[in-house]
């Protein structure tokens, strides 16, 4: 979803399991391209969060965890071979 006067941000729907579902805004779109393609490379993926972190608001809109971009070019490689709910070191 769209962040209303912003060429940068998105807000993703994140599940994180046992009912904990949550607004993620990053700035990931800029990398990406235009909101349908966000959709198209993000939906189904795994990507390592932040979530114990306060929710703050970008843009106006509230945001409770952070994604964790690993390499940025050309596009977005964000992914992760292991398990829901394990702890990055």
């Amino acid at each position: 979803m769209g962040i209303p006067k912003s060429d940068k941000l998105i807000r993703l729907v994140v599940d994180f399991g046992d009912e904990d579902i949550r607004w993620v805004v990053t700035n990931i779109k800029q990398h990406i391209g235009d909101l349908d393609e966000c959709n198209l490379v993000l939906k189904g993926l795994c990507f390592p969060f932040i979530t114990n972190l306060k929710p703050v608001k970008m843009m106006g809109v509230e945001s409770t965890a952070m994604i964790m971009p690993g390499e940025i070019e050309r596009g977005i490689t964000l992914t992760v071979n292991a398990k829901p709910g394990i702890k990055l070191l």
